[in-house]
């Protein structure tokens, strides 16, 4: 008889599936070397089954366990901070998260119930031990660069990260430090920037902008230095092929995603086409070839479990061509049409979080401005768009979409629905993108005039909805 699949887990506390938000740059944000030993990155055995193990183990756990809930799992993470003398706790059910002491100190518990929900019963106490353990030896990162140095290493994150975590933190409080959350970037490509972590026994913890002021160093020459550290420590026999030509990094470290800005890692491998990488969350990385159907149909099967679980990163595909990354769509109708579903998803999460975040905010300070909703819809035929609807004579924010609906006469129910790749070049002049919001939002100061209305009718579109 064939033995079970071993039980691995790892355990993530950065970016919930509700909102993208983590311990960011003043917290630790990872598991700890001391569950490194028996805590790792799950795997995925698609030779056996289609889904993630850990899925697959612990049943009889979770049947016979009654789910908790939000407001009752605080209190099991407040009564061991407690126990820890960490005082002046206060608990936000609107935020679901906790706040240590005044402004950015929150842990934002998203993430972490969801796996303790999943999770056996030592498992839990594992997590709960981990969660409030990291902020009882919570570590500063040193003033000097020497001293920072070994310790360096590269991370990867979506660009909408620091956006939401910096406005809901703007939302909670008008007097909010947003400082911290300053961290410098490099851009990889469209949805991905590097940056750097200090990591150490207790934490690893985001570098922000003002220790580089004292370190008198540039980010890339950081990052470069980060880079050779993360590749001394890459065993590359950890990115194992699990389906034909499909391969997942099994390193268990927290910087999976991170490796691929080792380019040489990801040409090593045998895949038919160019490199396809896949990075669903902050520690999950997949790699197969654009010529390889199979493969991306596999990874697109698991895309939804491995993006929402927990900690979710990017939802896009990305290509390597001359060591160069760039976001990618397969060329299969039908694969294509499941990739771009899914980061529709997630641009509505996202741009739920920001509306919320922005409503606010605007209550608060008494700011008279309309916040469009991102909206999916379905077609007769199963696919999907997205709409922004920008109506006449109404002040707002309006997100970026597959379409523009104007509406003209909302009333008389007037409106036009054109393709936004069609319609942003005759009302571009009319639109002011915003500053500082990830995803993207402009602000139209008129509605198109006659004449641009009239160009807008020669691409409008008729839409078979269900």
């Amino acid at each position: 008889m064939p033995r079970p699949p071993s039980f691995r887990v790892r355990f993530f506390l950065l970016r919930a599936t509700q909102r993208p938000l983590g311990l960011c740059v003043i917290f630790p944000l990872f598991t700890r070397r001391r569950f490194l030993a028996t805590a790792h990155l799950s795997r995925v055995n698609l030779r056996h089954s289609a889904v993630p193990r850990e899925i697959r183990v612990g049943l009889l756990d979770k049947l016979f366990s009654r789910k908790i809930s939000k407001d009752a799992f605080a209190k099991i993470v407040l009564d061991p901070l407690a126990a820890k003398g960490i005082s002046n706790t206060t608990y936000h059910p609107d935020q679901f998260s906790i706040t240590i002491g005044k402004d950015s100190n929150t842990i934002f518990l998203h993430n972490t119930y969801v796996n303790y929900i999943d999770a056996d019963k030592t498992r839990r106490t594992m997590l709960i031990e981990h969660l409030t353990g990291s902020f009882a030896t919570k570590t500063d990162i040193p003033h000097s660069y020497s001293a920072a140095a070994p310790n360096l290493m590269p991370i990867v994150r979506a660009p909408s990260y620091f956006s939401l975590v910096a406005l809901d933190f703007q939302a909670r409080s008008a007097n909010a430090k947003l400082s911290g959350l300053d961290c410098p970037t490099k851009p990889i490509c469209d949805g991905l920037v590097a940056m750097l972590a200090h990591d150490t026994e207790h934490s690893i913890m985001q570098v922000n902008r003002e220790s580089f002021d004292r370190w008198g160093v540039t980010l890339d020459a950081a990052l470069s230095a980060a880079i050779d550290h993360l590749r001394d420590k890459t065993d590359t026999r950890l990115l194992r092929e699990v389906f034909p030509g499909l391969y997942q990094g099994q390193w268990g470290d927290s910087y999976a995603t991170a490796r691929i800005l080792l380019t040489d890692l990801i040409y090593r491998v045998s895949v038919e086409g160019d490199p396809i990488a896949f990075l669903p969350s902050c520690d999950n990385l997949w790699v197969t070839g654009s010529l390889n159907l199979n493969g991306l149909r596999k990874l697109l099967e698991l895309a939804d479990q491995l993006h929402f679980a927990g900690h979710p990163l990017s939802p896009n595909f990305y290509l390597l061509n001359n060591g160069t990354w760039s976001p990618y769509l397969p060329d299969d109708p039908a694969l294509r049409d499941l990739s771009l579903k899914l980061i529709r998803k997630r641009e509505a999460v996202d741009y739920n979080q920001q509306t919320e975040a922005l409503n606010k905010i605007h209550a608060r300070d008494k700011i008279d401005l309309f916040v469009a909703k991102y909206m999916v819809f379905r077609r007769k035929d199963g696919t999907e768009y997205s709409t922004a609807v920008w109506s006449n004579g109404i002040d707002s924010l309006l997100p970026k979409a597959d379409t523009f609906t104007f509406g003209i006469d909302p009333p008389k129910k007037q409106f036009l629905t054109v393709p936004w790749h069609l319609a942003y070049p005759i009302v571009s002049n009319l639109l002011e993108e915003q500053p500082g919001l990830l995803p993207v939002r402009y602000r139209p100061r008129t509605f198109p005039d006659e004449q641009q209305r009239a160009a807008l009718r020669t691409h409008a579109i008729q839409l078979n909805e269900n």
